[in-house]
């Protein structure tokens, strides 16, 4: 009865999209990407970010400027980053560490120890990493992005878009096996009435939303995971709502996600007899060249 097959590093089983892994160098250097860790809920508090500004919230940073001092044989080093006039000295932390990246620093016990004996616990860190950090999951590369790493990402964007409903990831037997996907009540999401999981740190909460987005698998449960497809929700506009598919591989939806996509407008239009609801499929062109990029 399990979902999938696969383990990750921390014991958590796993669903991928991605047939084989092909080499994809021909193309990777043409896409663009954002190499810093911090995440977007971090970059829209209303502060400059550059590459070199760190992800910690002020009392984080405070704990690491203490923490490379009271580690540090060298005082007065000169440091890697400057915030406020105030050095931090990342070349003893990374040392100490044996880290290179500011996540790898609050995720190791000597730092967590110290934190401790500051009276910051290990709920204060994992939450620093929740809001001010992005999902868990490869990055620079093409490896696969499992469920976690979507769900997780997905309720990073929920944190900066507070009317955004993150559903969890379903696999293609969805209604068989009575999914989140397939039992939750759209009307309900709109109106808050339905509970919105945010991360172990925020929690599960009820608020109204305008938009919803879920992640699907084209593998049933019993398998490993084979193509990442989405549906988004889209309740925003006064005159037209939209119910949007979106394949990477440019294929039609299956026979489930149609039944889904025209039950939902259905509840939607009956919610709101005044506004259009409309199914869109959103390309039939294949965008991807490789076995990598539906994730």
């Amino acid at each position: 009865n399990d979902l999938t097959k696969d383990y990750d590093d921390q014991n958590h089983r796993t669903c991928t999209g991605g047939k084989q892994n092909r080499s994809t160098e021909t193309f990777f250097p043409r896409i663009s990407l954002d190499p810093s860790e911090c995440s977007d809920v971090r970059k829209c508090m209303g502060q400059k970010m550059d590459k070199d500004t760190p992800c910690f919230s002020k009392k984080t940073l405070e704990l690491i400027r203490e923490f490379g001092q009271d580690n540090s044989s060298l005082n007065g080093h000169k440091a890697v980053h400057n915030n406020a006039s105030q050095t931090i000295p990342w070349f003893q932390i990374y040392k100490k560490t044996d880290c290179n990246s500011e996540s790898c620093v609050l995720n190791k016990p000597s730092f967590r120890k110290f934190a401790e004996s500051k009276g910051f616990g290990s709920r204060f860190l994992d939450r620093e990493l929740d809001i001010n950090f992005k999902a868990y999951g490869p990055r620079d590369s093409t490896a696969w992005l499992s469920n976690r790493n979507i769900d997780e990402t997905l309720q990073r964007w929920a944190h900066k878009f507070d009317d955004f409903y993150p559903c969890p990831f379903t696999m293609a037997d969805f209604e068989e096996r009575k999914e989140r996907f397939a039992t939750i009540d759209m009307i309900g999401v709109l109106e808050g009435d339905e509970p919105v999981d945010l991360g172990p740190e925020i929690g599960i909460k009820k608020r109204p939303h305008k938009t919803f987005g879920c992640c699907l698998n084209t593998d049933t449960s019993r398998g490993p995971g084979i193509h990442w497809t989405c549906i988004f929700v889209d309740c925003r506009g006064g005159n037209e709502w939209s119910i949007e598919w979106f394949n990477s591989a440019g294929h039609p939806p299956a026979v489930p996600v149609i039944v889904w996509l025209e039950k939902t407008r259905f509840k939607l239009q009956h919610h709101r007899k005044d506004i259009k609801v409309k199914i869109i499929i959103v390309s039939q062109i294949k965008h991807q060249k490789s076995q990598t990029e539906c994730g």
